[in-house]
């Protein structure tokens, strides 16, 4: 399949996720919440379509409405990570 898998998980992925989780406990969310709110700030974005596994997931995706848009400092912030 198209998944990543676990022998391609290299340490600078591993600490990625573990910056961004960082920042995703600062502003009270999950991962997903995170990344669902990044791409919801981003200029010209109106809707996102993503998908769920269960109901859990679905009601977690959609939790994101409470939210307001990432402030830019945090977009920067995320950008800063993933490069």
């Amino acid at each position: 399949g198209h998944f990543l898998k676990a022998a391609n998980i290299t340490e600078e992925i591993h600490n990625k996720e573990a910056a961004l989780q960082k920042v995703a406990n600062l502003l009270g969310v999950s991962l997903t919440q995170l990344a669902l709110l990044f791409l919801a700030s981003q200029k010209g974005v109106t809707s996102i379509l993503c998908g769920a596994h269960s109901k859990e997931q679905m009601l977690e995706n959609m939790s994101i409405t409470k939210y307001r848009k990432l402030e830019d400092e945090v977009i920067n912030k995320i950008l800063d990570i993933v490069k």
